[in-house]
C-alpha cells in the first residue's frame, strides 16, 4: 500500500510542476491472466546429466506416482500507471512508470519504463536524471535493453552525431515490467530478494548516422563483492586489502539499411579486474572475466510485415587440460536478450554470464541457469488496421561446460552440449477505437528427448488508456 501512495504523490507533483497536457499525457491499466505448465520427467534411461550440469537443481521433489515433475500455475497479474512526454524551450520530462501486482504477490511494486528521467537543456547540453535507455546500442533482439539509472547528459553534435554520458549509474539490471511478470517463484514458490552490493556504473556512448549508423560504447562498474561468483574470503581482503572487483565491457554496433531489408550487428567483449589482492601476491586483472561475443540480426520490414532472425553467440570459459577455469567467459549486463516468456521467465536461462540486480551470476543449471550459448530468434509481426499478430520462435543451444577450452568463439558442433531448449509462441490482439486493446496469447515449450522438458503456457489480457 505504501508504493500506490508514493505512486499518487508522485503523479500529483508532476502534475503541478510540470503543466500537463492531453497530447502530453498518458493514463493506462493493464490486466493479464496466464496459466503455466511445466513438466519435466525423469531423464531417459541411459542418459545421466552432462559433466559440470546441475540440471534439475531448483525443480520440486519429483511426484512417486506420476513419475514427473509437474507445475501447473494459473497467474493474475494487474498494473496501472502513467506517462508524460514533454519539451520547451529549456526543459524535457519523459516519464513512464507502472505500479504492477500480482495475484500471489505480499505487496505491489513500482516499476520504471525504458526511458523516465527529467532533464534541463543548458549549454547545448541535455543534462538529466532518472532511467534513460542507452543510445549507443545496436542489438538485434526485439526483447533487449539496457540503460543507466542516474545522472546523465546528452550532446547533439549534428544531425548525425550524438553522444550520451551516464556520470553515475546505480546499476540493478535495466529492470522492466514486461520482462518479469512471470518468474521462477511459481516454480520454487521462492521470495524474490535482491542482493545488496556495488552497483556504480559510469557509461560513454557515440552514434554516428541516422538512418544507417555506427555505435561505439564502453562501461565500468565498480563491482566488489556483488553477486555468489564474485566474493572474496573476507580475512584475505582485510590482511591483503580492500574489494575493489570492476567490470568494463566495450560494444561496437550498427544498423545499416536498404529500402525494406536492414541489417544490425554488434561485437562485444568484457573484463574483470580484480584488485583484492596485493601485486606482490597476485597480478591485477586475476578476476575471471575476459571474453567476446556476437550479435547480429537481419531484417525485412513494410507497412504490413516485419520479420526478423537475431543470433547471439559468446565464447566459452577458458579452461585448461586438467578441467581448471582459467578465465570466464563474456559477461553481460541488462536484460534478457529474449522475448520469449518460458526461456527468458519462467526459467530465467541467460545465453552467459550475467550480472543482474544479484550482482554476478554463473550457473549451469536449467532453472535460472548463466551460461555461454548459442542464442536465436525469429519474429514475424503483422498489423492490419486494428489487428497485430506477432509470431516467435526461440531456440538456446549451450556450450560444453567440462574439458579443455581456449576460450574462443566456436561454431564447431563438438564445443555445444547434446540437449537444447526451444520456444514458440503466438500473441494476437484487437485494438478497440485507440483507447482499448484485447489479446490473447499461447506459448509452447520443449527440449531434447534426453531432458523430456516440456511447458504450454495460455493466456489473456486487456490493455486500456485514458
Amino acid at each position: 500500500m505504501k508504493s500506490v501512495f508514493i505512486f499518487a504523490a508522485f503523479l500529483l507533483l508532476t502534475s503541478t510542476v510540470f503543466p500537463t497536457d492531453k497530447q502530453g499525457l498518458t493514463v493506462n491499466a493493464h490486466s493479464r491472466a496466464m496459466e503455466v505448465q511445466l513438466l519435466y520427467g525423469k531423464l531417459r534411461p541411459g542418459f545421466s546429466e552432462p559433466p559440470g550440469w546441475y540440471l534439475q537443481d531448483g525443480f520440486p521433489v519429483s511426484n512417486d506416482e506420476s513419475r514427473q515433475y509437474l507445475n501447473r500455475n494459473t497467474s493474475l497479474f494487474q498494473s496501472g500507471g502513467f506517462g508524460y512526454l514533454a519539451s520547451r524551450e529549456k526543459w524535457e520530462v519523459n516519464w513512464n512508470m507502472q505500479v504492477a501486482t500480482r495475484g500471489d504477490a505480499s505487496k505491489p511494486q513500482i516499476y520504471l519504463g525504458k526511458n523516465s528521467y527529467l532533464s534541463v537543456k543548458l549549454w547545448g547540453l541535455l543534462i538529466g536524471v532518472g532511467r534513460k535507455e542507452h543510445s549507443f546500442r545496436s542489438s538485434p533482439f526485439f526483447g533487449y535493453s539496457d540503460g543507466g539509472e542516474g545522472l546523465f547528459f546528452e550532446k547533439v553534435f549534428s544531425e548525425n552525431l550524438k553522444a550520451q554520458v551516464f556520470l553515475w549509474d546505480y546499476y540493478q539490471g535495466y529492470r522492466l515490467l514486461e520482462k518479469e511478470f512471470l518468474s521462477p517463484a511459481m516454480i520454487t514458490n521462492e521470495e524474490k530478494n535482491p542482493s545488496n552490493g556495488q552497483r556504480r556504473r559510469h557509461s560513454l556512448g557515440i552514434v554516428y548516422g541516422n538512418r544507417s549508423s555506427i555505435s561505439l560504447g564502453i562501461q565500468y562498474l565498480e563491482q566488489g563483492s556483488w553477486g555468489k561468483q564474485s566474493r572474496e574470503i573476507q580475512s584475505e581482503v582485510k590482511e591483503k586489502g580492500g574489494d575493489g572487483d570492476s567490470v568494463v565491457t566495450g560494444v561496437i554496433g550498427g544498423k545499416f539499411q536498404w529500402n525494406e531489408f536492414y541489417l544490425l550487428g554488434e561485437l562485444l567483449w568484457a573484463k574483470g579486474v580484480d584488485r583484492t589482492y596485493s601485486r606482490s601476491v597476485q597480478h591485477p586483472g586475476s578476476l575471471p572475466i575476459q571474453g567476446e561475443a556476437v550479435s547480429i540480426g537481419v531484417g525485412w520490414e513494410n507497412h504490413l510485415f516485419n520479420i526478423r532472425l537475431s543470433n547471439y553467440l559468446n565464447d566459452s570459459d577458458q579452461r585448461s587440460d586438467s578441467n581448471q577455469l582459467q578465465s570466464l567467459g563474456f559477461t553481460g549486463m541488462g536484460t534478457h536478450l529474449g522475448s520469449s516468456l518460458f526461456l527468458s521467465q519462467v526459467l530465467q536461462v541467460y545465453p552467459g554470464g550475467f550480472i543482474t540486480e544479484n550482482g554476478l551470476e554463473r550457473n549451469q543449471t536449467l532453472l535460472k541457469g548463466r551460461t555461454p550459448a548459442y542464442y536465436s530468434e525469429l519474429v514475424l509481426s503483422y498489423n492490419w488496421n486494428h489487428f497485430s499478430l506477432r509470431l516467435l520462435g526461440a531456440y538456446f543451444l549451450p556450450c560444453v561446460s567440462q574439458g579443455k577450452s581456449d576460450g574462443k568463439v566456436s561454431i564447431k558442433k563438438e564445443n555445444y552440449e547434446l540437449f537444447f531448449l526451444a520456444e514458440s509462441g503466438l500473441e494476437a490482439s484487437l485494438h478497440l477505437e485507440e483507447d482499448l486493446e484485447l489479446g490473447v496469447l499461447a506459448s509452447y515449450f520443449w527440449s531434447s528427448e534426453s531432458l523430456e522438458l516440456r511447458g504450454t503456457m495460455l493466456g489473456a489480457f486487456g490493455r486500456i488508456y485514458f
